[in-house]
């Protein structure tokens, strides 16, 4: 049996498993909208004495590096388990990123870090 939580953001809904890392076909079945849970992505959650730790993976069942409406996702299911508090800055570690925020009673800020446009670093295929 999978536990899972969904949630949504600006119109993008994810599902959040704790600590249990779905391989590529899994997350593909899992975000299905007809046949699966149907999501826009799965966002994984592990919590330890560190940072607690976030991975992504779309609904094609690529991984990610960065996605702010996941963050968004991330911290509201992070207050919702005690982890974070209202009021007080945290961190969530997304690769080697460090995204800071803060859990409001009726919303969330993060700080994303500024976009690097730079033709090198944007994945792209012509």
């Amino acid at each position: 049996m999978l536990h899972f939580k969904k949630y949504q953001a600006n119109g993008n809904d994810f599902l959040i498993l704790e600590s249990y890392y779905p391989s590529e076909a899994e997350a593909i079945k899992l975000c299905d909208r007809h046949k699966g849970i149907g999501a826009d992505g799965v966002l994984v959650i592990e919590v330890n004495n560190e940072l607690p730790r976030m991975s992504i993976y779309n609904s094609d069942g690529s991984s990610s590096t960065m996605c702010g409406n996941g963050s968004l996702c991330a911290f509201r299911f992070l207050h919702q388990k005690g982890v974070f508090e209202l009021r007080k800055e945290r961190q969530l570690k997304i690769g080697n990123h460090q995204i800071q925020g803060l859990v409001e009673e009726s919303c969330i800020e993060i700080c994303l870090a500024k976009a690097d446009f730079t033709p090198k670093n944007v994945p792209f295929k012509t």
